[in-house]
């Protein structure tokens, strides 16, 4: 968990995610790449192709303060840890998933607000289709969570041969808070 990255799309939510990516990243010695993906102009109808790059770069520059902002206001507690900052382009899972080829990512920590029913039929969870594309172990983080650190993990196994994987990561996780691992 040396490298954590937290996509944020600025919510309550994401900032929670961010919050706990960060006091992981504090004890694993780790740092954290916070990272939002935008939607380029790229039609050729939009004006011209100058104007269109320079819109995208005032957009990027524009997303990368405000990752700045978010950063300040949450580092207080975790001035050790470095936090890289990143603004890449959509579509949004692929480039969340490149990021974390590139990067060398090895947990992603990401806020959900756990889309069901209707909303998750129609749009899906975007936090969900992340968990199942991801060559990493995501950590979701629910809307309402408050934090205190964990006591007790529990991990949820079918006892397959590619789940030793799962099982250390588990312990080493375990390990940072000092907490029991249990696996069913």
């Amino acid at each position: 968990m040396k490298k954590i990255l937290v996509p944020t799309d600025f919510s309550a939510t994401a900032e929670k995610a961010l919050r706990f990516a960060l006091d992981i990243a504090t004890k694993a010695k780790g740092a954290v790449i916070l990272y939002h993906v935008y939607t380029a102009v790229e039609s050729p109808f939009i004006d011209t192709e100058e104007k269109r790059i320079q819109y995208n770069q005032e957009k990027e520059n524009s997303l990368l303060l405000q990752m700045e902002a978010l950063k300040k206001k949450v580092m207080n507690e975790h001035t050790l840890v470095p936090v890289a900052s990143i603004a890449g382009r959509s579509p949004l899972i692929k480039s969340i998933l490149d990021t974390v080829t590139n990067n060398e990512v090895d947990l992603i920590v990401m806020g959900t607000q756990g889309a069901s029913g209707f909303k998750k039929a129609v749009i899906g969870s975007i936090a969900g289709r992340v968990m199942e594309k991801s060559p990493v172990p995501v950590l979701l983080v629910p809307e309402k969570f408050e934090w205190k650190e964990p006591e007790q993990i529990v991990l949820t196994s079918n006892f397959e041969k590619g789940d030793k994987e799962a099982i250390a990561l588990a312990l080493a996780y375990a390990n940072i808070y000092n907490a029991a691992v249990t696996v069913a």
